[in-house]
């Protein structure tokens, strides 16, 4: 599962970036599930038409109206208004330092939730968005009495958390 859940997320964060998004999103996990897993979950979004390709359209779609960020994140929109987004990223980091901008960025794009109380959080390069769903994942694994979630647990998390509202797993649902 470790081996399965790490090449996920590789391929998550790769697509990320790929996409030039600027933070890592539920979106992307599943692009790197529908590339890597066989689990049983996965074939059977496969087997309904849920492909990569598919994935990556709907990506594509949504980006243009908006309602995921644009591959540029949004630089050309700020552009068109006078802002460089790249030189004031740069005197961020000259004025303060990359690490303070990054734990900045991350403090304002996470959720209270999230954090649990912890102050001590490093920073990262990017917001983590499918953390939820990853916690979703572990919650499942546990109401199914499994101490380690699998990437069938995962893919219930994300699709648990793109769901309208993400309520806890009853019994009938292991």
């Amino acid at each position: 599962m470790l081996a399965d859940f790490e090449q996920m997320m590789r391929l998550a964060a790769e697509e990320s970036e790929r996409r030039d998004h600027r933070y890592l999103g539920t979106e992307h996990a599943l692009l790197g599930l529908l590339c890597t897993s066989n689990a049983r979950a996965v074939s059977v979004l496969r087997s309904r038409g849920l492909t990569v390709e598919a994935v990556e359209a709907e990506l594509g779609r949504l980006e243009e109206e908006g309602v995921v960020p644009r591959r540029d994140g949004g630089r050309e929109l700020l552009r068109s208004l006078g802002i460089d987004i790249d030189e004031v990223l740069a005197r961020l980091d000259r004025s303060f330092g990359r690490a303070a901008v990054d734990e900045a960025t991350c403090r304002v794009t996470r959720r209270p939730l999230w954090r649990r109380g912890r102050r001590d959080l490093a920073p990262l390069a990017k917001p983590v968005l499918v953390k939820r769903a990853l916690e979703l994942a572990e919650r499942h694994a546990q109401t199914a009495g499994r101490e380690q979630a699998t990437i069938d647990d995962v893919l219930v998390g994300i699709l648990r958390l793109t769901s309208a509202s993400a309520p806890p797993p009853t019994a009938s649902e292991t």
